[in-house]
C-alpha cells in the first residue's frame, strides 16, 4: 500500500513505496506531474540521495513503467470510459544494478 515518502525530490513528500523485488513506486495523484513523480521515484530508489539520483541515466541505470492508478473495468475486462489527462498514474522504477557513487 502506498505511504507518504519523505526522502524524495518533492519537498512535500509523495505517495509511494517499495516492492519486494527492489522496485520503487510513486503515485502522480493529479495525473499531470509525471516528471515530478519520476524524480521522486529516482530519489526513492537512491535512498534519498538526490545527487546520486540526478546522475542516473534512463537508458543505462533503470527501467520505468507507468499506468493509470485505478483502471475501471466492466465485467468482461474492458476499460470503462477513456483515460483523461488528469487520471492518477503510478510510476514504477527499478534500478538495473546498484549504482556506484562517483
Amino acid at each position: 500500500m502506498p505511504q507518504t515518502q519523505w526522502q524524495v525530490f518533492s519537498g512535500e513528500g509523495c505517495l509511494g513505496g517499495r516492492c519486494e523485488c527492489g522496485a520503487v513506486f510513486v503515485v502522480d495523484e493529479i495525473g499531470r506531474a509525471g516528471g515530478q513523480a519520476l524524480m521522486d521515484a529516482m530519489a526513492l530508489a537512491c535512498d534519498g540521495d538526490l545527487d546520486r539520483a540526478l546522475k542516473l541515466d534512463a537508458k543505462r541505470d533503470f527501467e520505468v513503467r507507468n499506468k493509470p492508478f485505478q483502471e475501471s473495468q466492466d465485467r468482461f475486462g474492458s476499460r470503462v470510459g477513456p483515460q483523461t489527462r488528469s487520471d492518477p498514474s503510478i510510476y514504477a522504477l527499478k534500478l538495473k544494478q546498484p549504482t556506484k557513487e562517483s
